[in-house]
């Protein structure tokens, strides 16, 4: 029972991801020409640290209704940063923030699409794109200013890390 609950949630975060992947600038040279995939077990440095941080958010962050279970997979998915007690509130407070801002621009994403679906027109993912990178760039000045340095650095070498288990695939406009 307790696994299929946690496919869930990575599937759930492995959707997340998905729906919400990042623009990313021309390094054709390094991008898979077949599927346009940057692999970032091969290039890495081509991880856009937004990009990285984001997915590392959708994945770790829970939603306002959080079981236990949920939260006690999300303390298994933190542990590797070793965070004191302050800064592991912090940084979860966080987390609940960006998850609930995140959704909200997913939401509006998708209401935007159905509506001009429905007046026959394309979608302008403009707002969406920078909304999301602002979303991003907010909360991680908010870490460097409420969590320790440690905790800081802690998490960035292991957003760093992640990086290699990253697969992004670059929307055209």
């Amino acid at each position: 029972m307790r696994l299929s609950r946690l496919l869930v949630v990575i599937v759930a975060s492995t959707a997340l991801q998905l729906v919400a992947q990042d623009v990313v600038g021309a390094h054709t040279d390094h991008v898979s020409a077949s599927a346009d995939i940057i692999d970032g077990s091969m290039h890495p440095e081509l991880i856009p640290d937004s990009s990285a941080y984001r997915l590392w958010f959708s994945t770790v962050s829970l939603p306002p209704n959080a079981t236990d279970e949920q939260r006690a997979i999300q303390g298994r998915l933190l542990s590797p940063l070793q965070l004191n007690g302050s800064d592991y509130t912090t940084l979860t407070d966080l987390l609940a923030t960006f998850n609930g801002r995140f959704e909200l621009l997913i939401k509006a994403q998708a209401d935007n699409a159905r509506l001009a679906s429905t007046q026959l027109r394309s979608v302008d993912d403009s707002d969406f794109f920078s909304s999301r990178e602002s979303l991003v760039s907010e909360i991680r000045q908010v870490m460097k200013s409420r969590l320790s340095v440690t905790a800081i650095k802690s998490i960035d070498e292991f957003v760093q890390g992640e990086k290699r288990n990253m697969k992004l695939s670059p929307l055209t406009q």
